[in-house]
């Protein structure tokens, strides 16, 4: 029955506005994710980044299903696909509870705007989340904090849910200047962002220096950077509020890391990056998010 309910929603994104297929979503209470989240279940995301073919997503997309069916109802999960497969993977994706993710979104709603793709555009295909503010965006698209910030607004007003990352330089971190540019990145990002809207965000910390590096955060410090952006959110907003926003930790996350980092309470999830790429492996991390889960307090 949740399948086939499932499968109905998809329908319905290509044909109404985000609006109206977030209410139908509300409406029917499935997946959890694509509203409020439930705040002691992990979320782990796949960033696919610019990677594979068309038949490299089908056999990965199919092993995916295929080990996310008995977690589905203590983890949530996204895959973040390359613009050219998300109408394909989403087809596959359908009625597993995996949500479909986009890399990237413009902060224009349309018009004469060569290469960008739109939020309109990617509810179209049935996306349901995106990420912004990805460090390689920051640097090789030199996307500034301003601009970051106008794409969490087109995006969140749309009806897209977002995964909006920040994190340091391993120069800045030396020279303790950490939390105060994850405060820079996290205030701008949410500049006039509604709290009515913050439900549909999601924070991944990504400390630079950890990203495809194979050097990773300790658990004890990454827990500790958590705790710090959620600090700039409770100042920016409520503690409530604060309390209920899902931090991700996201820097060269692998199988065998995984648990240790999901045993710090402050960390929330996963942005998981090269392992995303192979089924086995982020199998192996979503279930010890699932383990995680079960183990932590209602």
């Amino acid at each position: 029955m949740a399948g086939m309910l499932s499968e109905i929603i998809q329908e319905c994104f290509t044909n109404v506005g985000g609006a109206l297929h977030q209410a139908i979503l509300e409406i029917c209470g499935y997946p959890a994710c694509m509203t409020q989240h439930n705040s002691k279940r992990l979320f782990i995301g796949g960033n696919w980044k610019m990677n594979g073919t068309r038949e490299a997503a089908t056999l990965l997309t199919t092993d995916l299903v295929t080990a996310f069916e008995p977690l589905a109802m203590s983890v949530d999960a996204a895959v973040f696909v390359p613009f050219p497969y998300l109408h394909h993977v989403g087809g596959i994706i359908r009625a597993s509870g995996l949500m479909l993710g986009a890399q990237q979104v413009s902060a224009e709603a349309n018009g004469a705007f060569t290469g960008q793709v739109s939020a309109e555009m990617l509810l179209d295909v049935g996306v349901q989340i995106v990420i912004i503010g990805h460090s390689e965006c920051r640097k090789l698209l030199a996307e500034s904090d301003e601009l970051i910030g106008e794409k969490v607004a087109i995006a969140v007003s749309t009806g897209l849910s977002v995964m909006l990352c920040v994190g340091e330089t391993w120069e800045e971190r030396q020279a303790g200047h950490a939390e105060a540019v994850c405060q820079r990145q996290i205030s701008a990002a949410l500049k006039g962002i509604h709290l009515d809207h913050m439900g549909a965000i999601h924070i991944a910390y990504e400390p630079i220096w950890a990203i495809g590096t194979g050097r990773s955060a300790s658990p004890q410090d990454a827990a500790l950077s958590h705790a710090s952006l959620r600090k700039d959110i409770e100042d920016l907003y409520d503690p409530s509020l604060a309390a209920a926003t899902r931090i991700l930790y996201g820097g060269s996350v692998n199988p065998a890391n995984a648990t240790s980092l999901f045993a710090q309470p402050e960390i929330q999830g996963a942005l998981v990056g090269g392992a995303s790429l192979k089924a086995a492996d982020f199998a192996s991390i979503l279930r010890s998010a699932s383990q995680a889960t079960s183990s932590r307090p209602n």
